[in-house]
């Protein structure tokens, strides 16, 4: 959890980082060519200024020229503004008063013209200005004709530090900004990432402590969001949990109580011939008992692996193409020692084409399995001297077998419910059903990719209606 919190808050703060000196970065950039400009633009205004006024003057002489530069050199707008004037000949009749002996050496008065109105950087040579004054002069010149005639140029310039000190300053306050914006971010990165920690580790401690008797419990869910979706996905498996092992103690009950009922029952047969002097009729009577107590003993357990070992891969290895007619045919006959005993009649019919083959897909042994359950079903539930009628055709490229009986039928209430593992009307629990024919039933349709239904018949009993994909109808051969 630490780790996960900790690259969490990597991960946060780096991601703030990145787009915070990318967009600081290019924000610095324009702000200090923004800096820059209006710094160019106030020494263009000075010049033109300058200009401006000295060909206003009517009359150009140094005392005038004077008045200009003085007026001019009282509106500071930068720490030191430096102004020279030159005449047409390039004597120097006027200058600021802070340029005292010394002069404007940036430029040459009248060489190169193209650099005029061009603001440039020059270092200013030794001795021009006092100790401690600019060691560099941003400055431009721009040229005018006077009131007289004459030409002049102007040199304005000034100290250039001032853009670099307003530049270290606007880096320092980014850099203090980011960086304070890196510990906000840290810090918030790990509030937020605590309170997810907390809420996990709750998630977490409660899972841990929770076995097969507290499946009950549920983990308490407040906010709508990914934290509380994930506890409503481990109340869902809990759910499942709980379902599933209540299924299998189900299981186990109905299990061990069917399969202890046969040995119970020939124990109980062998216990009270021990008590007397059985005879040969009683020995026999206890043998066919014993046997068909085993036989339904080897059915039941046939039936729990079948659910237990539902695998559709595995089952689908032994598929072989064989006849639905000829399976059912062999479903019936093992059962009429059963339908004799019962006193009902097995009517096998086979509509429209009797000549025909349905062939179908299938394992032999399951669907012979599942055809058994459901005529001995159908059996155990006629009442005697009727008769269980099993129907075959085919219909739209699909097999049909039904199973149809005279019994009571099916509550109405209960059809959902009927291919349910375990499920017992009250009719099955008289007869001593397991609740698992049915269940056989469909777990063998649907790995054979089919289906079955159940209804009542208009009159008395049950239909079972089995269908299954049909490869192909082919007639049999003379």
């Amino acid at each position: 959890m630490r780790s996960f919190r900790l690259r969490l808050i990597i991960a946060f703060v780096a991601l703030f980082a990145a787009i915070s000196v990318a967009v600081s970065f290019i924000g610095l950039m324009l702000r200090e060519q923004q800096i820059r400009n209006v710094f160019d633009r106030e020494l263009h205004v000075r010049a033109d200024t300058v200009a401006d006024k000295i060909e206003k003057l009517p009359v150009v002489d140094v005392r005038s020229l004077e008045s200009v530069v003085d007026a001019l050199s009282k509106e500071i707008y930068f720490r030191d503004v430096y102004i020279q004037v030159f005449d047409d000949k390039g004597a120097t009749p006027v200058k600021s008063p802070n340029l005292g002996a010394g002069g404007i050496e940036i430029l040459s008065p009248f060489t190169d013209e193209s650099v005029d109105g061009v603001i440039r950087d020059r270092p200013v040579l030794r001795g021009t200005f006092p100790k401690g004054g600019p060691k560099t002069l941003r400055g431009l010149r721009q040229r005018f004709p006077g009131a007289d005639g004459r030409s002049f140029l102007v040199i304005v310039a000034t100290d250039p530090q001032l853009i670099n000190d307003a530049v270290v300053s606007l880096r320092w306050l980014f850099l203090g900004g980011n960086s304070g914006g890196l510990i906000a971010a840290a810090g918030a990165g790990w509030l937020v990432t605590g309170a997810m920690a907390r809420r996990i580790a709750a998630i977490k401690n409660q899972v841990q402590t929770m076995g097969p008797e507290e499946l009950s419990v549920r983990i308490k869910t407040h906010d709508r969001d990914e934290i509380s979706e994930l506890a409503m996905h481990l109340n869902a498996m809990l759910d499942r949990l709980k379902a599933g092992f209540e299924t299998q103690e189900r299981f186990i009950h109905d299990a061990s109580h069917e399969l202890k009922t046969p040995v119970a029952t020939v124990q109980a047969e062998a216990q009270a011939l021990m008590l007397g002097e059985p005879d040969r009729e009683e020995l026999l009577t206890f043998v066919r008992s014993t046997n068909d107590e085993m036989r339904r003993l080897g059915r039941l357990t046939e039936a729990l692996l079948l659910l237990t070992r539902n695998n559709e891969a595995k089952v689908a290895q032994r598929f072989r193409t064989m006849d639905m007619t000829e399976i059912t045919i062999a479903a019936i006959r093992h059962l009429s020692a059963l339908s004799t005993d019962h006193k009902v009649q097995l009517n096998l019919v086979h509509l429209e084409g009797a000549g025909e083959q349905l062939m179908v897909r299938c394992d032999p042994d399951l669907l012979e399995a599942m055809i058994s359950n459901l005529v001995r079903n159908a059996i155990r539930f006629s009442p005697q001297r009727s008769e269980v009628i099993i129907t075959l055709r085919s219909n739209d490229g699909v097999a049909e077998l039904a199973v149809e009986d005279s019994g009571p039928g099916i509550p109405v209430d209960v059809l959902p419910q009927i291919f349910d593992r375990y499920f017992q009307t009250s009719q099955t629990r008289v007869r001593r059903g397991a609740g698992l024919g049915l269940a056989i039933a469909m777990t063998v349709v649907n790995l054979h990719g089919g289906s079955i239904t159940a209804s009542n018949r208009a009159g008395h009993g049950a239909c079972f209606t089995v269908r299954l994909p049909l490869l192909s109808s082919t007639p049999v051969k003379a």
